[in-house]
């Protein structure tokens, strides 16, 4: 990324000039592409701790049921 904005910047290549619009669409596919996986990511780690945290509360009450 910092060697295409300089070549860019310094004028080796004239392919992106400054305000780097290809970049910016480069960037703009990859959070396109990235955000719903970083979303189903975190409800899936949300069902897991959901999930953990029911297992410890069962392993708790059978620990109190226990000791009585």
């Amino acid at each position: 990324m910092v060697i295409w904005i300089v070549l860019n910047a310094c004028g080796f290549s004239k392919v992106d000039v400054y305000p780097f619009i290809l970049l910016n669409l480069a960037f703009f596919l990859q959070a396109v592409y990235v955000t719903p996986l970083i979303l189903l990511a975190q409800t899936r780690q949300a069902d897991r701790d959901k999930m953990h945290a029911e297992a410890d509360a069962r392993h708790q009450e059978d620990l109190i049921v226990a000791i009585k």
